[in-house]
């Protein structure tokens, strides 16, 4: 006999911080007979919360902005029991040293060369 399973966390993201124009890659992997889908959300998003940003277990921000600083829900579902959600936080830091989310400061060394 074969048996579905419930969808369960087999590698994701932590906690992100990334410059601001930088670009961001955050991973959910889930295993589960039938195969889960991927959703990822941004909580409090003015949208509304429950707003779908991607689908897919890798979801990439590119350029990212000050706006693009919160906490990003990825949710697993198949079908059998219980989805699952891994919750992280991203935390973007100005080009300037200035980290919008946990208004701390932080030196960026700029080098030119003429």
């Amino acid at each position: 006999m074969i048996y579905d399973t419930p969808a369960k966390f087999i590698n994701v993201s932590s906690d992100q911080s990334v410059i601001e124009g930088g670009n961001l890659l955050l991973v959910c992997e889930t295993s589960g007979k039938l195969a889960p889908n991927i959703t990822w959300t941004k909580i409090g998003q003015e949208s509304g919360e429950n707003k779908i940003l991607h689908l897919g277990t890798r979801y990439k921000i590119e350029n990212v902005s000050r706006s693009d600083a919160g906490t990003y829900r990825c949710t697993s579902f198949n079908g059998v029991g219980n989805s699952v959600s891994h919750l992280l936080t991203v935390d973007v830091i100005c080009k300037y040293g200035y980290n919008f989310k946990s208004l701390q400061f932080f030196i960026v060394k700029s080098v030119s060369y003429y």
